[in-house]
């Protein structure tokens, strides 16, 4: 089992640190406890996500097992920082289009922030401070459709013009949303790249679709 450096904050936060591991991104997990077990309840992690930092996810993972097996003295002293208030990042996130000012649509002048710490008190140590709602949301919303790439290739040859046709305006809409066609076109059909690289030349060739550019060529 790997050496695990933890630092331990408030309101269940523990910071943790993989030994011997050459990336070692800033991981955050937040116990609750549940049952008289400690529970990862929430994960914060900064960085790039490599392939190296899921590997070191995947060795967090076993942190629950480690903290209410391995050293109960590491257990008991998340248990006397969990009385303290830690930051609520899931309330936290929900906010992550709002701006530092009032709590939005309450009409009240207490900020949001200090609402989130004040709310994991106990009622009789906050009077006047409501509970804590449900995670909201507040960003704006928009919806995107998907580009369809699928071409539904004849299952005979030479393909019909009405096929490279369609090559072609799947082509300019992938392009137009900054998409490799090629790529989008190979996933959605199932197919080589090859393919979907001489499927957009041959549009080329039967005059359904421009010429590509000399520079800044989309494939």
């Amino acid at each position: 089992m790997e050496l695990v450096s933890f630092s331990i904050g408030d309101g269940g936060w523990v910071r943790l640190e993989l030994d011997g591991r050459t990336e070692k991104p800033f991981v955050l997990v937040r116990f609750a406890d549940q049952a008289g077990r400690l529970r990862v309840r929430e994960l914060y992690l900064e960085g790039k996500i490599t392939e190296g930092v899921l590997r070191y996810l995947s060795g967090v993972s076993a942190i629950e097992d480690i903290v209410n097996e391995v050293d109960p003295t590491i257990a008991d002293s998340i248990r006397s920082h969990l009385i303290l208030p830690g930051a609520d990042l899931c309330r936290a996130a929900g906010h992550y289009s709002t701006s530092f000012g009032d709590n939005p649509g309450t009409g009240r002048g207490a900020h949001w922030i200090s609402e989130m710490f004040l709310q994991q008190f106990p009622k009789a140590l906050r009077p006047g401070v409501p509970d804590a709602p449900d995670p909201v949301d507040l960003g704006s919303r928009s919806r995107v459709r998907p580009i369809d790439a699928f071409l539904d290739a004849p299952m005979t040859r030479p393909y019909p013009d009405a096929f490279f046709e369609r090559v072609a305006d799947v082509y300019r809409r992938l392009t137009k949303s900054k998409l490799a066609p090629a790529v989008a076109i190979a996933a959605a059909n199932s197919v080589p790249r090859t393919t979907a690289h001489r499927w957009i030349r041959e549009a080329r060739r039967r005059k359904v679709l421009e010429p590509a550019q000399a520079q800044g060529r989309a494939g």
